[in-house]
């Protein structure tokens, strides 16, 4: 006849509040991921006979008629 195996059980490592907040490394004090900031992007308006940029600024605005 089988023995059946008997069920182990472990303690959970208890974490102090140092330990934890390695953990939070990337995160800040609320457990939210911070995001770095986004450089700014430069937008042009082309409308009305107003338009701003000259044919000098074709290749970093794109497109013939700029």
């Amino acid at each position: 006849m089988a023995k059946r195996a008997k069920k182990r059980t472990t303690k959970k490592a208890v974490r102090g509040r140092r330990a934890a907040q390695r953990k939070m490394s990337g995160q800040n004090g609320r457990g939210q991921v911070t995001r770095k900031a986004r450089t700014a992007k430069h937008v042009y308006f082309f409308g009305g006979g107003k338009a701003e940029g000259n044919r000098d600024m074709r290749n970093s605005l794109g497109g013939k008629g700029a």
